[in-house]
């Protein structure tokens, strides 16, 4: 069954696989299993096709042509064609998950152009906005990678202490690892 091996190629992170195998449920059914669209709309949404998740979800729920913005997005369709509770709650699930990435990608693009790097920035800075690329060196308790920042495209070297590790040290043979952690933070930032 095609619906299935989609929801595997999702569980496995293979979005493309999924996207095909939704595809071809969706057409084999002649567009009417419920079950194909919500698979090819998860699909949609990790491969970030928004537009042709926006369709497909607008004819699920007969929903007629809008812009993407928040304004026009913020009320959630309601289904014209007889489906379960579940189904009805699970598509519109998707048009709000539509809706938040509509928003999160205009608040991505607002940040990209208001900051310019992030060496001062205001706030605090995840390993999330990071690429991580090649390893510099490594040592008994770190490891040092040179990362790129998402947005800004600055590169840092990046030394990366697990948070177990640096526990396990402070309590037993290294009481002052905090400190030290510290310490480099603030050589750093006086460097940069």
């Amino acid at each position: 069954n095609y619906c299935n091996r989609s929801a595997c190629h999702l569980i496995l992170n293979q979005a493309e696989e999924a996207r095909q195998d939704a595809l071809q449920a969706w057409e084999l059914s002649r567009q009417t299993s419920a079950k194909a669209a919500y698979r090819l709309v998860k699909a949609y949404l990790v491969l970030r096709e928004t537009s042709a998740a926006k369709v497909l979800l607008q004819k699920i729920l007969q929903k007629g042509p809008q812009s993407t913005t928040a304004d026009s997005l913020s009320s959630s369709p309601s289904p014209p064609i007889s489906l379960t509770d579940d189904e009805i709650k699970s598509f519109q699930d998707l048009w709000n998950q539509l809706l938040d990435n509509a928003l999160t990608k205009q608040q991505h693009e607002q940040a990209a152009q208001a900051e310019t790097t992030v060496r001062f920035a205001q706030r605090p800075v995840s390993i999330r906005e990071f690429t991580q690329q090649t390893e510099l060196g490594f040592g008994n308790f770190s490891e040092i990678r040179v990362v790129t920042h998402k947005v800004t495209d600055e590169r840092f070297a990046l030394k990366k202490i697990p948070k177990k590790q640096a526990a396990d040290l402070a309590k037993r043979q290294h009481p002052n690892v905090y400190n030290e952690i510290q310490m480099e933070r603030r050589a750093l930032l006086e460097r940069l």
